[in-house]
């Protein structure tokens, strides 16, 4: 039998990109896509269209490429509408592999896409794909972020998941602000055409001040416990190790680079990787700061090296301009001589 349409089953609360590389190769074996979002007391339908439309909007899918299940179908169940199709598969997402076994026993080919933690599959097929090393729970709890900007963006926006956890520690000012540094980071990204996944931009200036507002009693005890030998940096600058230690201790963030990242978008440091400057250059220049900033994000979007080594000039002779004492730590002495010259420091 020839199979001309892929039913996507998950629950697309949030869409993330296991659903997007399920949907690019049922495109490429020239699959017609039928998104069919599963019901339950969890996962609000309407909330879930919101989702699937923000993702195939960034991917840019043509119309006649997929269909959205109406309500009234998925109430009529599965059975009901394989019954009116010919040729039809099933792609699970990991999210709904165990309910779907419950729920289910259909006579027709359904494939899975594998992660980390998948159950027994017994009586299903594996999809081609190379393993996720992430899993559905991982994007709620904000540990992975592996989903399309539009829905990360629409998670922290409406604070959902993760992101409610998150807006509990910052003031509401403090929150969007890092809304806004990690919409840059990923632009900086974009524009720049590197090849750092532009989630884990996004993840690095989503969580880069999510120590700020803790008591500095508390900042203070992250800073001396975890990075015990950057203990006598200024206290302005104790929220960016906080930040580090509560993205890895409560948001179960692992990825080195995202967290040093966090830990020196401050005070900056003599050897300073790729990420690094973005976050800091966010930080910066995203657009919500109270002094102007479009000018020299333009620059950093058209090139964040030269950006980055101007911003340091613009800092440098602000803080002089107005006797503002800049390197009061060997960290920041470093970077400053790293990308100026020792001259001038």
């Amino acid at each position: 039998m020839k199979f001309d349409t892929v039913i996507i089953y998950a629950s697309f609360y949030p869409f993330y990109n296991a659903i997007k590389d399920m949907i690019l190769f049922a495109l490429k074996k020239k699959k017609q896509i039928l998104f069919y979002p599963e019901i339950n007391s969890d996962r609000n339908f309407d909330e879930q269209i919101r989702m699937i439309r923000l993702g195939i909007k960034e991917l840019k899918l043509k119309k006649e490429s997929f269909s959205i299940a109406k309500k009234s179908m998925v109430k009529k169940g599965l059975e009901s509408l394989i019954s009116n199709l010919e040729g039809v598969q099933i792609y699970l997402a990991d999210d709904c592999l165990s309910s779907f076994k419950e729920k289910f026993k259909l006579s027709i080919p359904i494939y899975y896409y594998p992660c980390k933690e998948t159950i027994s599959s017994k009586g299903f097929k594996k999809l081609p794909l190379e393993p996720l090393n992430y899993t559905f729970k991982d994007i709620l709890k904000g540990s992975q972020l592996e989903a399309p900007i539009a829905v990360l963006n629409e998670i922290v926006e409406k604070k959902l998941f993760f992101a409610k956890e998150l807006s509990l520690l910052l003031k509401e000012s403090r929150y969007l602000h890092s809304l806004s540094v990690a919409k840059t980071a990923v632009k900086i990204v974009q524009k720049n055409h590197l090849s750092i996944p532009i989630e884990k931009a996004y993840q690095a200036g989503l969580f880069h001040d999510c120590g700020k507002n803790i008591p500095i009693e508390k900042q203070y005890e992250y800073t001396t416990t975890y990075y015990s030998q950057y203990k006598s940096v200024p206290s302005f600058a104790y929220h960016q190790y906080a930040s580090a230690v509560i993205a890895k201790n409560q948001f179960n963030i692992e990825d080195k680079e995202i967290l040093d990242a966090i830990a020196c978008h401050c005070l900056g440091k003599g050897n300073m990787g790729s990420l690094d400057k973005i976050i800091y250059l966010a930080d910066k220049v995203e657009p919500r700061r109270k002094f102007p900033t479009k000018e020299l994000r333009i620059k950093i979007y058209h090139n964040y090296e030269k950006g980055f080594v101007l911003n340091l000039k613009n800092q440098k002779e602000y803080f002089e301009k107005n006797n503002i004492p800049y390197l009061d730590h060997s960290l920041t002495i470093e970077m400053y001589k790293n990308y100026l010259g020792v001259k001038s420091c």
